[in-house]
């Protein structure tokens, strides 16, 4: 069958210079007649000192994608490669380690801690890490985000944009390999929203940092380098130098018949399955995959719960938070100690505090 290539789009390959790539990713969560495929045999590029957004529905893998990159989430299957170091093979020492040093977080709850002040908050990771903070570096960071008047403040006295801002400059003081951003301006106002994109994209062409922006929002996304579009678990396409309106030419070309949403700015725009030739991609065998995902959990859901059995999983100790460093670990490789709910160990911790305060 020939492969047609959509106006603007061309397919999602490797690039010469990757901070981070995936082979082969997938993530299944539940097993047996409850298992629901998040990812499907995903292969993913993010070039080094760039812009990157992953553009889809809710619904479509977006945060498992990146949490999966950035060591928060094992994957059922795959490799994955973060700044030239293969993360499945790391142990949870040097997995935390990594994600100390390598690599920034930034989620749509910006996550500060109310009792430090805006300064204290921005060397958060550095100070966990037990690295030095560099005044001249976080003084340059917070006029990057135009906080350099407040550091004294706390995160009461902040507004919504002022705080995700302030999570901005601690994802970066690190200068980290790459920084994830997941849904950044989803509770944010239009003025916010700008103020912070403006902030990502000088990041990228002043301090040479890599970003990878997970959003459903077809405006925010014509702010990167380059746009990833995600459907159903599986990258379907890529576009470089985007912009708004080759974006909504793109989204148009690759489908409008289905009921998961894009946003355009406040509207919405309707988008699901790609044509046949890239709806169906090949399996390992050259057979079509399934695509029945009725019930797929939506991005923020974490279900928990062990892969489907029988899967073919490739040894992966991942720990989701930078402050637990469990060294005397005594679990097989590959596989998570069993925890009590409520005990005190890294596997009962909420996934979505990786600064690890109460």
């Amino acid at each position: 069958m020939s492969r047609r290539h959509p106006e603007g789009l061309v397919a999602h390959g490797p690039v010469g210079d990757a901070v981070v790539t995936a082979r082969n990713l997938s993530k299944i969560f539940g097993d047996e007649e409850q298992a629901v495929t998040a990812l499907e045999s995903v292969d993913a590029h993010i070039a080094r000192g760039r812009f990157t957004a992953v553009l889809g529905p809710s619904g479509s893998g977006k945060t498992t994608l990146l949490r999966c990159l950035a060591g928060l989430e094992p994957p059922t299957s795959g490799t994955i490669i973060l700044d030239g170091e293969e993360i499945s093979l790391l142990n949870q020492r040097r997995l935390t380690r990594l994600r100390r040093e390598r690599v920034g977080l930034i989620f749509q709850s910006h996550n500060l801690v109310p009792s430090l002040s805006v300064a204290e908050n921005i060397t958060l990771p550095l100070d966990l890490a037990r690295r030095h903070v560099d005044p001249a570096r976080l003084n340059r960071i917070a006029d990057v985000v135009g906080m350099r008047g407040r550091l004294d403040y706390r995160p009461a006295e902040l507004s919504a944009g002022q705080a995700q801002r302030v999570a901005c400059a601690r994802a970066l003081i690190g200068a980290p390999a790459v920084v994830f951003a997941d849904e950044p301006t989803g509770a944010l106002g239009s003025q916010d929203t700008t103020q912070l994109l403006g902030i990502l994209r000088a990041a990228v062409d002043e301090l040479e940092q890599s970003i990878v922006l997970a959003t459903h929002d077809a405006d925010v996304a014509a702010r990167a380098d380059t746009v990833i579009f995600l459907q159903d678990g599986n990258i379907v396409a890529e576009m470089n130098q985007p912009n708004r309106d080759r974006l909504l030419d793109a989204l148009h070309d690759l489908g409008d018949t289905g009921t998961s949403g894009i946003g355009v700015g406040r509207a919405e725009r309707e988008v699901s399955q790609v044509e046949e030739a890239w709806s169906q991609p090949l399996g390992a065998q050259g057979a079509p995959r399934s695509r029945s995902r009725s019930s797929r959990p939506r991005d923020w859901e974490d279900t928990g719960e062990r892969s489907r059995p029988g899967r073919s999983a490739r040894a992966y100790d991942a720990s989701p938070h930078d402050w637990d460093d469990p060294a005397d670990r005594s679990a097989r490789p590959g596989r998570r100690s069993s925890r009590a709910p409520g005990g005190d160990g890294a596997d009962s911790t909420d996934l979505n505090n990786p600064w690890g305060y109460q």
